[in-house]
């Protein structure tokens, strides 16, 4: 309560705020807060600008790591078919039935093979 009070009484005196507010996430929020309404209405434009780009960039590079993430997996399972595919024809399984059970195209089994 100490430091809620004394935060509260001198936040537009600090040019940083101590540690001991800042640690505290309740208080940091509040100075936060204080900053932001003690800005110039130029000020939050930038601000608000700034935290729209900082959430774009994020969502952005969400995007591309869960694309990023599904191709992988999309890339694996084609990995693992194509090995099956040819454990299944180094075993004598005809062809056709290989090409049934993985879906995989006769002449990607067959380049597959040659390499």
């Amino acid at each position: 309560m100490e430091k809620f009070i004394f935060l509260f009484k001198f936040v537009h005196t600090f040019e940083q705020l101590p540690a001991g507010i800042r640690e505290d996430e309740l208080l940091g929020m509040l100075a936060g807060a204080a900053e932001f309404a003690n800005m110039s209405v130029l000020q939050k434009e930038e601000y608000d600008k700034a935290m729209k780009d900082e959430f774009a960039r994020l969502v952005e590079n969400n995007y591309a790591w869960s694309q990023g993430k599904e191709e992988g997996h999309a890339e694996g399972e084609k990995k693992a078919k194509l090995e099956t595919a040819r454990n299944l024809l180094k075993l004598g399984v005809p062809m056709e039935t290989v090409v049934k059970a993985t879906g995989i195209p006769e002449e990607e089994l067959a380049q597959s093979n040659e390499q």
